[in-house]
């Protein structure tokens, strides 16, 4: 009896401007353990980076590393339309190209719900943040923890406050069948566009905690107002795209203030009343904000300065 085939993965990192941490990651990707499933390629899409991020990229040698350096300008939204219109693969894993990898068991831990579940379309890995270094980021991070408290104790933890463009997985069952919107800014910031894609599709998303990728958060004020101002646009797009699947999605039972105790509300008091004020500073520059979202957006640098982690 001949030895079942196992479902071979392709891995894409969308990178601009990612010398920093670009040779990190494929390191980390080429170590990865594998027993269930088989890395077929691992494609860089340099999206018409101006810094050393092909070059750093070339010093890696690996025959499964595949190096595309664009010229022009995609966007991570244009990124994801090359990498799934050209795929073969049973399995394609997209990557930011600011994340770090601990794990040689991600990618198999990622892809565990495709095998166990051929409904499966969509898996999202977990998101964990390094090391905060200044307010901004313990700021930052203190909303991101609370929220996960949140998040993580509905019922159904297969939801889209769990989809994060950081790392998610498709099939090719899904990702064959994409129509892509012919102005790609109606994907907004993607990963949401394509989890409500994937329900629409009668496919099933999961996510894997255990998946896991860390990230650094912003750390100036400026990026943080920019961060999150486009997640708010992108939301908006998103309940114009797909009204009635947003409306029957599941929302968390309680507010992330039931899950502090009183000597946390205590300690952390001044970093909620800081998260609160840079919440509605954002909230009054983006009414001000006529710029339509657009999917070549401004980058968020500080997230990939990763020299120092």
């Amino acid at each position: 009896m001949k030895n079942k085939k196992l479902p071979n993965v392709t891995i894409a990192i969308l990178a601009y401007n990612a010398e920093m941490n670009i040779v990190r990651l494929l390191k980390a990707l080429t170590k990865q353990c594998c027993k269930t499933v088989v890395i077929k390629k691992i494609i860089l899409l340099s999206d018409a980076s101006n810094d050393k991020t092909v070059s750093r990229a070339k010093s890696i040698k690996d025959p499964r590393i595949k190096i595309i350096d664009n010229k022009t300008r995609l966007g991570f939204a244009g990124g994801v339309k090359k990498i799934l219109t050209s795929a073969t693969s049973d399995i394609v894993v997209l990557l930011n190209d600011d994340v770090v990898i601990k794990s040689n068991l991600l990618i198999e831990r990622l892809c565990m719900p495709f095998i166990a579940n051929v409904r499966v379309g969509l898996v999202g890995g977990g998101i964990n943040p390094l090391p905060s270094q200044n307010l901004i980021q313990k700021t930052a991070e203190l909303g991101f923890v609370l929220l996960k408290r949140v998040y993580y104790d509905m019922s159904n933890i297969h939801n889209n406050f769990t989809c994060d463009g950081k790392i998610l997985a498709l099939s090719k069952k899904f990702y064959k069948n994409i129509v892509f919107p012919n102005n790609l800014d109606e994907m907004g910031n993607v990963d949401s566009y394509l989890y409500f894609l994937c329900l629409s599709y009668n496919l099933a998303y999961r996510f894997v905690p255990e998946a896991s990728v860390y990230f650094k958060f912003v750390d100036n004020f400026n990026d943080f107002v920019k961060f999150n101002i486009r997640n708010i646009h992108s939301a908006a797009i998103i309940r114009n795209t797909f009204p009635k699947l947003v409306a029957v999605e599941p929302q968390p039972d309680k507010s992330f203030f039931q899950y502090l105790s009183k000597i946390e509300l205590f300690i952390l008091l001044p970093y909620i009343l800081i998260l609160f004020s840079l919440h509605f500073w954002v909230s009054l520059v983006d009414r001000g904000n006529k710029v339509s979202f657009s999917h070549v957006w401004s980058v968020v640098e500080s997230t990939k300065k990763l020299d120092r982690i």
